[in-house]
């Protein structure tokens, strides 16, 4: 029995940062699903909150439609984001754009520990594994010089299910036209009993 409990002491503590002290997503990755990974993470301490990301790119009219929504480690929303982008010629440069606008976002409010969130699986996983992903060199080379802006950040990919509120921000740009550029303290009025909702799960 103790050479059992010595060993998973051992597991666990390979899947720990040695700098940050918080969970290592790559190592993660290596033994737990997406959907366990995101129950992880979501319970930070209290210095720690998670900023998803929702982006929407219209290919007709090239307008990308971006936001981000901040919540603390309750689930509580503190912040929420909406812009746009024109002339966005494919979904790839939509896609980055969205994470790096979000990132920019977050230096500039001098958040120092997020977890950015969002459905960006082959960007979020180029930057933690680059060898696996060669055709995502510049996006991962991209996403990582922006995050050299924040001390701490960890990158989590999240279900649409779970991107809901980011997503339809975002989306009200394409779909209804929606073009002003804005940040707010706590939950936009429309969607605040789907964020009220979410945090129960949180």
């Amino acid at each position: 029995m103790m050479n059992n409990h010595i060993e998973v002491n051992q597991k666990v503590a390979s899947l720990i940062d040695n700098t940050s002290k918080r969970w290592n997503v790559e190592a993660l990755l290596q033994v737990f699903a997406i959907g366990d990974i995101e129950i992880l993470l979501r319970n930070q301490p209290a210095d720690w909150t998670m900023c998803n990301i929702g982006y929407d790119w219209n290919k007709q009219s090239r307008i990308l439609g971006v936001a981000w929504v901040v919540r603390n480690h309750r689930g509580v929303v503190l912040f929420h984001s909406r812009s746009s982008f024109a002339q966005i010629p494919n979904k790839e440069e939509a896609r980055l754009q969205a994470i790096l606008w979000a990132v920019e976002s977050m230096a500039s409010l001098k958040l120092s520990k997020v977890v950015f969130a969002g459905q960006f699986k082959e960007e979020f996983e180029a930057v933690m594994k680059p060898m696996d992903w060669p055709l995502y060199a510049f996006q991962s080379g991209e996403i990582s010089k922006a995050l050299l802006a924040m001390k701490d950040a960890q990158l989590l990919v999240v279900s649409r299910n779970s991107n809901r509120g980011a997503s339809l921000i975002a989306t009200s740009v394409t779909r209804e036209n929606r073009h002003q550029s804005y940040v707010a303290s706590g939950p936009t009025g429309w969607l605040f009993e789907l964020f009220v909702n979410e945090s129960r799960f949180l």
